[in-house]
């Protein structure tokens, strides 16, 4: 009996260690999907993201695109960041489980040329398997308050 709780225990102690291993390995992927896209490695980033991976922007850009499925459609939607020399910054990212959650800053020249420093929110997504699954970014109230203002003017001028 005693040895059998000693296993019992002993099962635990190692599952717990195992379920802690994806945080590094959740960052990591994360870290280098953002520098591959940054740089504009469309190809790079895509492998760090699953076959059947979605995404989903919150609330959808003007032409409404807002998900996107599998790489085919992401590719289309990261060839569109790219052509705008965006640049998405993660910062004080917190990981339970498979789940990453981060604040997310992004520009692009078309952003800047509206006089927006950057659009801000939550960036949230899941990682099995080394792959990012999906990811969602939720745009914030002040940056779309921001965002608003900055297209009403534009169409005044």
């Amino acid at each position: 009996m005693i040895k059998i709780l000693s296993f019992l225990g002993m099962g635990l102690i190692l599952l717990s260690a195992c379920q802690s291993l994806p945080q590094p390995l959740a960052m990591a992927v994360i870290n280098s999907w953002q520098e591959a896209l940054n740089k504009g490695d469309i190809e790079r980033a895509l492998s760090y993201v699953a076959e059947d991976a979605s995404v989903t922007i919150s609330p959808a850009g003007p032409e409404g695109d807002a998900v996107f499925h599998g790489h085919a459609e992401i590719r289309g939607w990261y060839d569109t960041l790219v052509g705008a020399k965006g640049i998405t910054t993660l910062s004080n990212c917190r990981i339970t489980g498979a789940r990453v959650t981060c604040l997310d800053s992004y520009t692009d020249d078309g952003l800047k040329a509206m006089g927006i420093a950057a659009l801000k929110g939550e960036w949230a997504g899941a990682i099995r398997g080394g792959k990012i699954q999906s990811y969602t970014f939720t745009t914030s109230q002040e940056s779309l308050a921001e965002l608003t203002a900055a297209m009403a003017a534009a169409t005044q001028r």
